[in-house]
């Protein structure tokens, strides 16, 4: 039957074909016990319309129990997106409710947790010692902003730019 789903998508290329291709997914999924998980991360960085579209396509094809979506994304800036986009007298926050139907908001990462990132991060990546790597991490912490992604990109490109032959601890 996997054949057949990869089969079917390969179709896909009209309207129909797309509803029969993902009735085939949504076929083989509940024959075989699967769900399908999509993760999509940084909505919050597109266009009221491209918004409203993905929405709008989500709330049509994966409203199945064994399709799950996950969405990361600012609610203030989505909100305020959807009211450009969104018909007249459609209020952006009752249609968001239908579209999500389970909200998390996940907390902030505070400076004490960043610094604790990157002291473990560079202590792995570097061997360095904990207190040079707390010393550090703190000040990586601050230089990010307190911006998590900030902080990834700072700590790959310092890692990143060592020498080859950069030795941990000292070793020969």
């Amino acid at each position: 039957m996997l054949e057949s789903v990869g089969a079917a998508l390969e179709e896909v290329d009209t309207p129909r074909k797309i509803q029969q291709s993902f009735d085939a997914i949504v076929k083989w999924l509940n024959e075989n016990n699967k769900t399908v998980f999509f993760f999509i991360d940084d909505l919050d960085r597109s266009t009221g319309e491209q918004i409203f579209d993905l929405l709008s396509e989500l709330k049509v094809y994966v409203s199945h129990p064994r399709i799950v979506v996950v969405l990361a994304y600012d609610q203030e800036y989505i909100l305020n997106a959807l009211k450009t986009s969104l018909p007249s007298g459609i209020d952006a926050n009752k249609y968001l409710e239908k579209i999500v139907t389970i909200q998390r908001v996940l907390p902030r990462a505070t400076k004490s947790h960043l610094q604790s990132i990157a002291s473990a991060v560079l202590r792995s990546s570097l061997g360095i010692e904990v207190r040079d790597s707390e010393l550090i991490g703190d000040h990586a912490s601050e230089l990010a902003f307190l911006n998590p992604r900030r902080l990834k990109r700072l700590l790959l490109t310092f890692v990143g730019s060592l020498p080859r032959n950069w030795k941990k601890n000292g070793e020969k």
